[in-house]
């Protein structure tokens, strides 16, 4: 019986060896965000803090608790008007903090872009980029919802805020993933009292 027992050790001892060496354990396990809304600090979203600098530690305690309460990750939004106020000049200062705690930290981050959120300099550079509604009401930009995106030149440049965005966030240990748009293409403004649609 103990020579019986030996050899099935050995072959348990032999099998856990194998399937701890598999390329299928190596694999990382999937990610499953469980986590909070963060937009550093006490504001609802980091681009209302323009200089998120004297703020680190604080935020940094923000987030130990956020790991320490059992979560693993934080949603955060980046707005395009705020960090791009010029065309191809970004500002990411809140980002870049966010990102850099969450990689001390152990949080994984998903930024959600806020483009409805449109620099002034689109509408001055597209003069025909502003919703038109069905009925021939041309609605200019009040910050949100921004500018249409069927037009070609708005469409080229959030894809590019998108992409510096990426780039900017790619190197952290923290990103996990970009969600690019909030509420896409749904405008609806309190002064219609009928449906209407837009970008015509």
């Amino acid at each position: 019986m103990a020579a019986i027992m030996r050899v099935f050790g050995a072959m348990v001892a032999s099998v856990l060896t194998l399937v701890a060496f598999s390329p299928l354990q190596r694999r990382s396990e999937p990610f499953v965000p469980i986590g909070v809304w963060y937009g550093g600090g006490t504001v609802r979203a980091p681009m209302l803090v323009r200089n998120p600098a004297p703020e680190r530690d604080s935020w940094r305690r923000d987030l130990e608790t956020i790991r320490r309460l059992g979560f693993n990750s934080v949603k955060a939004w980046v707005d395009w008007a705020s960090s791009e106020p010029e065309r191809g000049a970004y500002r990411f200062d809140a980002l870049d903090q966010l990102l850099s705690l969450a990689d001390d930290v152990g949080l994984k981050v998903i930024v959600q872009l806020y483009t409805d959120s449109a620099p002034d300099w689109v509408g001055r550079r597209y003069l025909d980029a502003s919703f038109v509604t069905d009925q021939g009401a041309k609605i200019g930009s009040q910050a949100a919802p921004g500018f249409c995106l069927d037009h070609p030149g708005v469409r080229a440049d959030v894809a590019a805020f998108i992409g510096a965005v990426a780039a900017r966030a790619a190197p952290h240990a923290s990103f996990h993933a970009l969600d690019v748009w909030s509420e896409p293409h749904i405008v609806n403004w309190v002064w219609f009292n009928t449906p209407v649609e837009f970008c015509y």
